[in-house]
This record gives structure tokens, sequence and C-alpha cells, in this order.
């Protein structure tokens, strides 16, 4: 397997492109396929997003959040915070006050100098935050599925294809998808192994690799797959928030046959 990290709307071309085999952010692909682009969600790595949201430590509840200034970057970020906000009866627009910075390790510089009372961040800066003395509020992973009967949020990471893949090689993806959930049974068995090669792959210390670690455990997905009404629930809501035409199937943008092929055997 070559790996190769790019940044999400360039992988998203080069899987439209088949410059690329598989994609790893499915909220993406999932878009694409909602918009009408010829991709596939095959598998889903982790239900929720690993952020968490990080404050000063007088901040003790949702409650007090209102009126302080939080940061964030645009997408999937301000979508976890809008979510937390919603859990907590409050509203982006109304209640908080909004500092973008686009990379998480800025984020956690300015939250450390005091230049705002919290940001929502990803680990390793997460653990590196808490550290530091600042207070992890709440993560995305204790948010409820369902807030205010709207979907929190997609599942963030898996595996998406293009539909032609689907017929080509499916036993290629077949592979791939075993090797996954091995991968996620090595992970929920072996924290002290799986520390270990997170600490390597990050280059960062044992307790930071730790935290990381417990960030991931709490986000995964138990079987690689959600059930049909919640995946229509998403697309439905992914639908209107793209202002999609005409209601779209679940089947023209989601495959778990694969999946639950593999987990059978």
């Amino acid at each position: 397997v070559e790996l190769i990290r790019i940044n999400i709307p360039v992988s998203i071309i080069a899987l439209m492109n088949k410059e690329i085999d598989y994609a790893t952010p499915t909220g993406s692909v999932l878009a694409g396929a909602v918009r009408g682009l010829p991709l596939k969600v095959v598998m889903y790595s982790l239900r929720t997003p690993l952020h968490a949201l990080l404050v000063k430590p007088e901040i003790k509840s949702l409650a007090e959040l209102k009126g302080r200034v939080i940061s964030i970057a645009s997408g999937t970020t301000e979508a976890i915070l809008r979510a937390i906000l919603a859990h907590g009866r409050m509203a982006l627009e109304k209640d908080v006050k909004i500092l973008l910075i686009t990379e998480s390790s800025n984020r956690l510089g300015a939250l450390s100098a005091g230049r705002m009372d919290g940001a929502v961040l990803p680990p390793p800066f997460s653990v590196q935050a808490e550290k530091m003395g600042l207070r992890r509020l709440i993560s995305a992973a204790e948010v409820p599925e369902i807030v205010e009967g709207k979907i929190a949020f997609p599942p963030p990471t898996g595996l998406g294809v293009h539909s032609d893949k689907l017929q080509s090689h499916p036993q290629q993806i077949k592979q791939m998808i075993r090797a996954l959930l091995k991968s996620h049974d090595f992970i929920r068995t072996r924290k002290n192994d799986s520390v270990k090669i997170v600490s390597n792959w990050l280059k960062v210390d044992n307790a930071v690799a730790t935290g990381s670690y417990d960030a991931f455990y709490s986000s995964m997905s138990p079987e690689g797959w959600v059930t049909e009404a919640f995946m229509e629930a998403v697309i439905d809501q992914l639908g209107q928030s793209l202002k999609a035409s005409d209601k779209v199937p679940a089947a023209r943008v989601v495959d778990f046959t694969i999946v639950k092929d593999v987990l059978g055997e």
C-alpha cells in the first residue's frame, strides 16, 4: 500500500480521476456522491470526529461558554462546535464569538497564550492542551448522535472509492476492508502496542500518544458501517445543506455489502 498525504479537496479530485484507489475523508466522499459524483463510501472507521473542545481552566460547563471567544477552522471544527453548542442549548451565531484559525497547532498556541477562551482541537493537540493545564470540556464522541432532531455529524473517516472500482476490483476492496478491520481489532485489544505505534508515527511522547489512542478508541466505529436509517438521515440532512434538488437514495452513495460480507466471514 502506498500512503499519500493530500489535502481533502485534492484527494476527492484524484479519486474522481482514478489517480488514487481509495480516499479516507468519507465526509467529503459522501458530499461528492450526494452532488452526483460517481463515488461511494464502502466502510466507516470512525463514528465521530476525534476533536474535543478545550477551554480555559475556569470554564467548567457548557453554559459558561456564553459570550466567550472560541477558535475553529472552517468545515469540520465548525460543525463540531455547532453540535456541541446545540447540545448545550446554544447557537453559534448568537451565544459565542468565533476566531477563525486554520492550523490546529496555531489554535493551540493562541489558546495557551490567552487570546481566546476555547478551541476545537484534534489529537495530539487536544492532549497537549490538557498537559498545559487547559480543560477538556467535551469531546465530539460525547455529543449524542441526534441533537435537536438533527444528526450531530456524519461519520468522518473510512474508505471511499470510485463507483467503477466496485465493479472492476471487488476482491481488492474486500482485502482492503479485511485489513482495516483486522487493524481495528489490533487497536481495541492491544493498547500498549498501539500507543507505541502512535508515538513512533507522530513523534510524540508516551503520554500524548496514550491520549491520542484514547480519543481514537472512543470514536471508533465498532463494525465499520452504520444502520440504513441513520445513513438515510445523514444523506437527507446533507442533501438539504447542499440544496440537492432530489432525494438521494442511500444505495447511490454508500455500499456496505463488502464490509458486511467480511464481518460474516
